[in-house]
This record gives C-alpha cells, structure tokens and sequence, in this order.
C-alpha cells in the first residue's frame, strides 16, 4: 500500500509540473524576470523531488534543441548585435529548461496535461488583455503592451484554440463547454489582428481530419467542404463588419490584394519585403556561419531604423547562423515526418497531433520566429520522441525511481 501511495505521489507531481509548464507557454510574456524565474525553480525542484534525476537521459528533442542552443551561443563570439543579444537569448534558455523539464517525464497521458495547461494559460492570458485592453476593442489591436507586440498575443490565442481543437476532437465534437471555452480565443484572434493566427487553426482542424485514418473519403471532403464555408463566412464579416475591419479586416484585405497584384498593401506587408531583401545580402556575404545570434534586427536597424527580427525563421536562421544554425534547427523535421506513416497508424492518437501540428508549424515558418517560440519548440521536441507505439520515447521512465530508492533502502 505504501509502495502505491508513493507511486501515485510521483505520477501527480509530474503531472503538475506538465500542467505548470502548459501555463507557463502561455502567460511567461506577461510575467516580470523575477517571476519567471522563481516560477521555473519551483518547477524545477518539484521535478528533481518526485524523480532519480541519475536516472535522466537525453532525449531526441534535448540533443535536437540543445545542439542548436550551443551553436547559437557560439555565434554570440563573432554577432554584430551590440544592442539587445540577450532578447534571442533569454527566450532559447527558457525554450531549453521547458523542453528538459516535458521531455524527461513525458508519456502518453500526461502530454495531455500540458494541453490543459496551454488552454487555462492561454484563456488567462487572454482574458488579462480583454480586461485591461477593454477600452480599445474597436479602435485598435490588442495584446501590445501585455505580450509585447500584437502577434504574440495572436500566437497565444492560435495555440489556444487548436488546443481546443484537438480537446474538441478527443470528445468526438460532443463537448459543449470546449464549443463555448472556443469563443474566447476565436474573439482575440480577430481583436489581435494576426492574419496567421486565423490561417493556423484552421489548417490544424483540416489536418487533423484529413490525416485521420480512421475517417473514409466520404465523411473528410463533407467536412472540408463545411470547413470551407465557415472560413467564407469569417472572411466576408471581417471585411464588412466595422470593428472587425479595423482590426483585422483591412489586413486581410492587403493581404489579398499583395496576393493578386494589386497596389494597396498595409504598412506590415511592406516592411516584410524590405527584411526579405535584407535578409537575403546578408545570407549572401556570410552563408556558412551567418552573422551571428540575433544580428538580424541589429542590420535591419542600421538599414530601416527597426529593431526588428525578420518575420521568417528560415531567413533569420540561414542569416544569423548561416547554413550550420540551419541543418542544426530544421533536421527536426525529418526525424519527426520520417515517421509520419508510423504514427499516424498507431493507436495512440497523439501521432496525429503530433504530425499535424508539425505541419503546421512547418507551413507557417515563412510568417513566424519558431525557434525561440516556447509552443512550437516544445511540440517539435514532444513529436521527436513519439515511437509510434503505445507511449512516447521515455516510456521506460514511468518506472518510479522513488519507489526504487525506498525498496534499495528497506533491503
């Protein structure tokens, strides 16, 4: 009896620690250092009292990102960014922390927990910025100010939602508290302003139908069909209801209008193509190893007075860490699509999350700055370790050292 009690213990302080961490994804923008700080160490001990920390490996998405890590700090010998270097590097080490403290407890069951804790964080978040941004609903983007830039804030509510999502899914569509808990971030997505934070959602829902295997042709073309509609829908009321226009409608529009040719594109649109341009001298000059970490937005101040990353991991990666930063950062996606086929036929339905939202983040790299987005890289590193089978690639740390300990002891 004793032997199960501590078991249980074990089970539940990890869990806590997965569902901490789902939070943490979500709000760590709207926290100061200081809290951030004593939130990880709290994390951090809970994990070392519940588990043999002797006993930790290293696992595909901590040799995958850690590798990364250590190059892009390396590079920090030879960056040209004198300004604010340690923006990039503050984000990596909370990314790598995160994805130590997942990766070493991570199964099946409890990756579920740090879902939950990506929705309670993103609403929490997301309700902190309706309440103090209230006044502006109709007359600007919210989300500047409390998670630093207005696409952040959209990012947080696009995580949200295709967690939702995938929770939705699970029930079968059945669940009406998860249909009413969407309308939160669907309504900051739209008041954020983020085109991608439309596109993204939307292209997870379709995959993970799509890609479902246990679902005929039939039953998917109806649902793409539906899909469809509702996106016209959405579209045609950001573009003719007023306030949705101001604060996403009229992004839409350029964007469409960059799309067929047309003239009219808003301010964002154009300051993209010009950090393409400049992006691409810089890869040019050094293409091996690149400027250095974060040097991007310090080049892109010198040319346009932003100090500005590029809005495109692969051109920020192949410009900052040359062609090396690259292969070190995108190999992940073909240790994780390598064994698409494998995991979309296991039992196990977290291949399918796993496979469609790497696509995803995959498809939007072009609009995004993933490497040091805390979702995405611990997504990409949960993907990497999925064996396919029943559980993930640590199943053989469900073993309670604890429990280990204290039998070693009474011997």
């Amino acid at each position: 009896m004793q032997k199960l009690k501590i078991k249980i213990n074990r089970e539940s302080i990890n869990g806590l620690v997965l569902l901490l961490m789902g939070i943490f994804i979500q709000i760590s923008p709207t926290m100061p250092k200081s809290v951030i700080c004593m939130y990880l160490a709290i994390c951090i001990v809970l994990e070392i009292l519940a588990n043999n920390i002797l006993k930790m490996k290293i696992k595909n998405g901590i040799r995958w990102y850690g590798l990364f890590f250590i190059y892009s700090m390396f590079s920090l010998l030879y960056t040209v960014n004198t300004i604010n270097p340690e923006y990039a590097v503050i984000r990596m080490i909370m990314c790598l922390i995160i994805i130590v403290l997942i990766t070493q407890v991570l199964n099946e069951k409890n990756f579920e927990k740090v879902i939950t804790g990506i929705i309670v964080g993103g609403i929490l978040g997301i309700l902190l910025v309706l309440i103090k941004q209230y006044s502006l609903i109709g007359i600007k983007r919210l989300g500047n100010g409390i998670y630093g830039s207005y696409a952040e804030f959209g990012n947080v509510s696009m995580i949200t939602l295709s967690c939702l999502i995938w929770k939705w899914k699970k029930s079968k569509y059945k669940s009406k508290v998860i249909i009413i808990s969407m309308i939160i971030p669907i309504i900051a997505i739209f008041l954020s302003g983020a085109r991608k934070a439309i596109i993204t959602p939307i292209l997870f829902f379709l995959l993970i139908e799509i890609l479902d295997k246990r679902k005929n042709f039939v039953k998917k073309t109806y649902f793409v069909l539906i899909m469809s509609m509702v996106v016209i829908v959405l579209v045609y009321a950001s573009l003719t209801n007023e306030i949705l226009y101001k604060t996403i409608g009229y992004r839409i529009d350029s964007g469409i209008s960059a799309i067929l040719g047309r003239e009219e594109e808003d301010a964002s649109l154009t300051e993209r193509g010009k950090f393409k341009e400049i992006a691409k001298e810089m890869i040019l000059e050094k293409p091996i190893l690149g400027w250095g970490l974060h040097s991007f937005a310090y080049v892109n101040y010198t040319k346009t007075g932003l100090l500005l990353y590029s809005h495109d991991t692969f051109l920020e990666i192949l410009s900052c860490l040359g062609i090396i930063g690259f292969v070190l950062y995108f190999r992940i996606y073909y240790k994780i699509l390598r064994k698409m086929k494998k995991m979309l036929n296991s039992k196990n339905t977290l291949g399918l999350f796993f496979i469609s939202y790497t696509i995803v983040i995959l498809f939007m790299e072009p609009y995004s700055m993933s490497y040091i987005s805390l979702s995405s890289v611990v997504i990409l590193a949960s993907a990497a370790g999925f064996k396919g089978d029943e559980q993930l690639e640590n199943e053989e740390y469900t073993q309670d050292s604890m429990l280990s300990n204290i039998k070693n002891y009474t011997k």
